[in-house]
C-alpha cells in the first residue's frame, strides 16, 4: 500500500498526543472506585437499585479528562415522590462524604 512519504514525521506528535489523552491505570482505578463507593452507598437506602455505567467510560473512549456518566435505576412505588426520592438520595450520599452533591429538579 502506497503511503505519504512524510507520514512518519506524524508519528511522533500523534503518539504523544494520545499518550498524554489516555487514561493512566491510576485514572481508571479512581474511577472503578467512585463507581464502587456509589454502588455501596445506594444499595444501603436501595438494596435493589442498580448503577449503570454508560457514555466514554463505559465505551472506553473516554480520555484523562472524561466524566463519569452513572445512570440510577430505581423501582419506585407510584406514590412515591421522585423529589424525595432524590432529597434522600442526596443525603445518602452526603453522609458518605461525597463533596458538592445538589439535586436539580
Amino acid at each position: 500500500m502506497e503511503r505519504r512519504h512524510d507520514i512518519d514525521a506524524f508519528t511522533p506528535g500523534l503518539l504523544s498526543l494520545y499518550e498524554s489523552l489516555n487514561p493512566s491505570e491510576e485514572h481508571k482505578a479512581k474511577q472503578r472506585q467512585l463507581i464502587e463507593s456509589l454502588t455501596n452507598s445506594v444499595s444501603k437506602e436501595w438494596p435493589n437499585a442498580q448503577l449503570h455505567l454508560y457514555g466514554s467510560c463505559a465505551n472506553s473512549f473516554g480520555n484523562s479528562h472524561s466524566d463519569v456518566d452513572v445512570c440510577l435505576q430505581i423501582d419506585t412505588a407510584a406514590e412515591e415522590n421522585i423529589a424525595e426520592l432524590l432529597l434522600a438520595l442526596a443525603e445518602t450520599l452526603r453522609k458518605d462524604d461525597f463533596d458538592n452533591v445538589e439535586v436539580i429538579n
